[in-house]
């Protein structure tokens, strides 16, 4: 969607594989147009008429930019498969099974521990003390924290510190439920994961 609008192309769509007549786009390649687009906002040119987007395409500043316009595609009828298991309708409206906790005074907190290591490029895992050292200077009802099934006994003690801190309540339902518990939230602490991003991004949180 954001390349369709950058060069105003008719339709954009998923695809199993790369067809052999696309020219194809890589993340650099991409950071590069959207770039130029943000330099000065217009309607850029390309002399492909058939464009793949193959790749990881993390580039915060066009997805900011362009909100107003992606937001709504995350809406009930858009049934794009987006995988085997999801449509781009599943993370439009859904009311959690969690969502009768939530006070606009709670705060959430998304935190991906062991999954992270798993990663060819793990990113830092935030020190839990350092992060207790923010939550005492904000005012909350509660602590909601959002993370995997914790399964390593240092995930535990992790996630403990914050138990003995603060009145808190941990919430790990399901991929689909979590993500959309912060979607619905009010007050959100991301951690350095797209999925968190991508909540507040299509959610209405004062707070982020």
């Amino acid at each position: 969607e954001v390349i369709k609008h950058i060069y105003n192309f008719d339709v954009v769509r998923m695809a199993p594989s790369i067809p052999s007549h696309c020219h194809v786009i890589a993340a650099q390649e991409y950071r590069s147009i959207c770039n130029d687009y943000l330099a000065c906002p217009r309607d850029l040119s390309t002399p492909h008429t058939n464009i793949a987007l193959n790749g990881y395409f993390q580039h915060s500043p066009i997805l900011l930019a362009l909100r107003p316009i992606i937001r709504p595609l995350f809406n009930p009828f858009n049934m794009i498969q987006l995988n085997d298991s999801y449509k781009v309708c599943d993370f439009s409206e859904k009311n959690t099974i969690h969502q009768h906790y939530h006070d606009k005074n709670a705060l959430v907190l998304h935190l991906r521990l062991d999954d992270f290591i798993h990663l060819d490029n793990p990113p830092e895992i935030f020190d839990n003390t350092k992060l207790g050292d923010i939550l005492d200077k904000l005012t909350f009802s509660r602590l909601y924290i959002v993370c995997d099934v914790l399964r390593a006994d240092w995930e535990r003690k992790y996630v403990q510190y914050f138990i003995d801190r603060y009145p808190t309540t941990l919430v790990t339902v399901s991929m689909l439920d979590d993500f959309h518990f912060m979607k619905n939230s009010n007050r959100l602490f991301t951690s350095p994961s797209t999925f968190s991003w991508l909540a507040a991004y299509l959610g209405n949180a004062s707070e982020v």
